[in-house]
């Protein structure tokens, strides 16, 4: 007994090995001896978490969550589905393959790349984060506090645009090019008296007009990928709002009206529109990496792909408005809530509608690969 309790107390991982000490023997002592023998709490303790960390390393289907913290192990069930992002029972999301966060649509390879070419995950140096952009009708500074990207002046301005591109909403809703990258310059503007070059010269502002190219694309792709990030921290911020806090005070308002109940569990067609939403914001800003790094040379696909891509896009700034804004009327009680109903139905479309856009946008993505 003393063999045993010395040897897991001293001997590490290698007390998995134990073999018995009788010289002429040399059996191997099995886990359920092992176990029989052991009275300190903490030498069991020890050594079951070494059984467990031997079992883990040897299947290829069972992977140590790698969230801070986190001591719960992850086994992947094959045949359930083609993705291999994974849920651990902590909730942190990630990537089987690699470890990293959840990068669905993208590979693991072109995760690498944009990550390494931000600088670690990291804004660049030379990147700074917009907080306020001026309005493109009056000029005054607006600031972005909400999760959509459909922005509205203060008053008596009132002029609605994207928040991405300046435009018009109105306008933009219907006929998209905000996810588009288009050269915004001239090279006989931005490069005058090209006549009169000299072939050196002529060489030279070609190289200048790639690195502007090269600059004013890469800074399109990254805001956008970054502003919907922000934008899947805030509604994450939002959803625990509402789930801690809203969901009963809409419940509350509900009954004192006379309304049939919808008690927390009839209301979770509302969570599942916030969670829709994160996981679309996420997805998305992921597909702006995908178009970083698609060839110039395939514009045929480029355009089917940035097709559904504003498509999928126009489909979740309505479901993030519809919940964003319209629910808030009726928790504050100004909208009469026998439209609730109404309500309900239109958001859990929207909810399906949203979903069948973005199945249709990864599942073009993951084909092309």
């Amino acid at each position: 007994m003393n063999y045993i309790q010395t040897s897991t107390r001293e001997n590490g991982i290698g007390c998995l090995s134990l073999r018995c000490p009788q010289p002429r023997c040399g059996a191997a002592v099995d886990e359920d001896t092992v176990l029989c023998l052991i009275t300190e709490k903490q030498n069991r303790t020890k050594y079951e978490q070494f059984l467990v960390r031997t079992y883990v390393g040897s299947d290829e289907r069972i992977k140590w969550c790698p969230a801070r913290g986190c001591e719960y192990a992850v086994e992947l069930q094959y045949g359930i589905s083609e993705c291999y992002d994974v849920t651990c029972k902590c909730s942190y999301n990630f990537c089987w393959n690699c470890s990293k966060e959840m990068h669905r649509p993208v590979d693991c390879d072109t995760f690498r790349k944009w990550v390494l070419k931000n600088g670690g995950n990291a804004e660049p140096e030379n990147w700074k984060i917009v907080k306020e952009k001026p309005c493109p009708k009056c000029g005054r500074a607006i600031e972005k506090n909400q999760g959509r990207m459909h922005m509205t002046c203060v008053a008596p301005c009132c002029f609605e645009f994207c928040w991405l591109c300046l435009r018009d909403w109105n306008a933009h809703t219907f006929n998209s090019t905000c996810n588009r990258f288009q050269v915004n310059y001239e090279g006989t503007e931005t490069f005058p008296n090209q006549e009169s070059e000299s072939e050196g010269e002529k060489i030279q502002r070609k190289q200048r007009e790639a690195i502007i190219k090269s600059s004013d694309r890469y800074s399109h792709y990254y805001e956008r990928w970054a502003a919907h990030e922000r934008s899947r921290e805030k509604t994450q911020s939002d959803l625990n709002h509402f789930q801690i806090l809203q969901i009963k005070q809409l419940a509350c308002i509900q009954q004192l009206a006379g309304i049939p109940c919808l008690f927390d569990w009839h209301l979770t067609f509302v969570t599942d529109a916030w969670l829709q939403i994160v996981e679309c914001r996420r997805a998305l800003k992921w597909t702006y990496a995908y178009g970083y790094y698609l060839p110039e040379d395939e514009s045929a696909h480029k355009d089917l792909f940035e097709l559904s891509q504003a498509y999928a896009e126009s489909s979740l700034e309505t479901l993030h408005q519809c919940i964003e804004e319209e629910l808030q009327v009726f928790i504050a009680s100004e909208k009469p809530l026998e439209e609730f109903t109404e309500f309900c139905f239109r958001l859990i479309n929207l909810t399906n509608f949203n979903a069948k856009c973005f199945q249709n946008l990864l599942k073009f993505m993951e084909k092309a690969k």
